[in-house]
């Protein structure tokens, strides 16, 4: 777990979990034919009682510079999600994670001096834990170490 965020920061978290419910819920309605619009506000009308789960963890990539490294974390987010934004040396952005990949995770990634990138992401859970916000630190760490490895690997000759 990581020190809590700025409580604008919490909402803006809240915001994008549950519109990101919402729209997981309105793809599931069409797709079954259900009703999409009633799937969707349900789900961004209970997304209010689920509490939100964090996670943190870090990985060190020495050798990529910072600007480099703010672009490999957008392209890795863009691949599993979307940015959101990006703000000097972090981008935030939404991915799919728990189970199926279903539930939505907000993703902050953060570039430090030195090359050390720290992963935070925070989702939703319901009775069922899915463990979603360490599935998703967990997903973009091993798509962020294995773009730097292919960004770092010498040229054939």
């Amino acid at each position: 777990m990581y020190d809590r965020p700025p409580a604008s920061d919490d909402a803006e978290v809240e915001d994008l979990l549950r519109d990101g419910l919402g729209d997981v819920a309105e793809r599931a309605g069409r797709r079954f034919h259900a009703g999409a619009r009633g799937g969707s506000f349900g789900a961004m009308l209970s997304a209010r009682l689920l509490p939100v789960r964090r996670h943190e963890d870090a990985l060190e990539l020495p050798l990529l510079p910072p600007a480099e490294a703010v672009l490999l974390a957008q392209d890795v987010l863009n691949h599993h999600g979307h940015v959101v934004w990006t703000r000097e040396q972090r981008v935030r952005g939404v991915i799919g994670a728990g189970a199926m990949n279903m539930n939505p995770a907000v993703v902050d990634v953060d570039v430090r001096p030195g090359g050390r990138l720290v992963v935070r992401a925070a989702g939703k859970e319901g009775l069922i834990p899915q463990r979603t916000a360490q599935k998703a630190v967990r997903k973009v760490i091993e798509s962020l170490e294995l773009a730097a490895r292919s960004y770092s690997a010498a040229p054939p000759s």
